[in-house]
């Protein structure tokens, strides 16, 4: 049952692709499912056909560093994440993520000054951001 519920969601995907091919958002969506799907290769060509379609939108280019992150493309995903922040500088989402990117390569201090951004933009981040400053 669920495979077919996949199988249909894929199918919409597609369908809206080929409604609005210069569209970004069902590109998006679509890489968003094939992630949850572990089909990475997929998922790749989808998000860069996303980011393609909508260069200045910084959307895209966050959920594509947020997969590279999670696929450990380390290096690829610090450069998705450093254009969305050029793109958008009060991206709280985006600060606190490439954070725990930094944070991955022990650039605490970089973390904590991105971690300290999301705080102050975002409310949702604050009580982290104390957390954090208590690791030190």
């Amino acid at each position: 049952m669920q495979a077919r519920r996949m199988d249909m969601a894929e199918r919409s995907f597609l369908d809206a692709i080929e409604l609005a091919p210069k569209a970004m958002e069902p590109h998006l969506y679509y890489a968003r499912q094939l992630t949850d799907q572990h089909r990475e290769k997929d998922a790749d060509k989808e998000f860069r056909a996303a980011i393609r379609m909508e260069t200045k939108n910084p959307e895209p280019r966050l959920y594509y560093a947020q997969f590279l992150y999670r696929i450990q493309n380390y290096n690829q995903a610090d450069k998705q994440y450093r254009r969305v922040l050029e793109l958008d500088p009060e991206n709280a989402a985006a600060h606190f993520s490439y954070a725990v990117l930094l944070g991955q390569f022990e650039m605490h201090e970089r973390a904590l000054e991105h971690y300290k951004m999301a705080a102050d933009l975002n409310p949702q981040y604050k009580e982290f951001y104390r957390s954090m400053l208590r690791q030190l």
